[in-house]
């Protein structure tokens, strides 16, 4: 994405959806899914993530429900950790 306005569309798409993905943009045949990470102040502060082929993180043409799940998971649970508190 090159154009700010788009650029801006990302971002706001992974605010709602509380994670980043990327489906061989960086590599061919490699897919990611991140989350980040909140501080007390509900600041980012980090991320966490997994990466692997892209046959492994997706099923049906879709990013796996359940990775996405367990990367927000743990985002949240470091974060709480941090004293992001609940979200």
């Amino acid at each position: 994405v090159v154009d700010p306005e788009a650029f801006e569309g990302v971002l706001d798409l992974t605010r709602a959806r509380g994670y980043a993905s990327d489906v061989e943009e960086t590599w061919e045949g490699i897919a990611s899914v991140a989350a980040p990470i909140h501080d007390r102040r509900r600041m980012p502060v980090g991320a966490v993530g997994i990466t692997g082929a892209v046959e492994r993180v997706r099923r049906e043409g879709e990013l796996r429900p359940d990775l996405i799940a367990a990367v927000r998971d743990c985002a949240r649970a470091v974060s709480r950790d941090l004293g992001a508190g609940r979200f």
